[in-house]
């Protein structure tokens, strides 16, 4: 069973256009979901060394999408997905904990 996709070319909206030629029941779903976005957030405004590397990999399945290399893309946005999911979940420990630092040091009461 050969699945032939012709992936993907990224046009001027950044969305990814999907020329169906022989998938046999595979549509869009087997295209990897990568979000730059998603990660530039993380890099900002959660834990920023492990933001930066969702970011590169984020932008590896991007680079991979182009190319046509729809494996190599959904290793690499698995990867950006698990950091991103690891940086956000340290941003909220580090952002609770300077909340309950700063309360302590000024005196706050919540």
């Amino acid at each position: 069973m050969q699945t032939n996709i012709e992936i993907p070319n990224i046009n001027e909206e950044n969305t990814i256009v999907l020329h169906e030629s022989e998938c046999n029941g595979e549509t869009q779903d087997t295209i990897p979901n990568y979000s730059v976005a998603l990660a530039l957030f993380t890099t900002f405004f959660c834990f920023w060394p492990i933001g930066v590397g969702a970011l590169v990999s984020s932008l590896r399945t991007r680079r991979a999408l182009q190319r046509g290399n729809l494996s190599s893309a959904k290793a690499n946005a698995k990867s950006a997905r698990s950091l991103t999911l690891i940086s956000i979940g340290i941003g909220i420990i580090l952002w609770v904990v300077i909340g309950i630092l700063l309360g302590v040091i000024f005196g706050l009461s919540f």
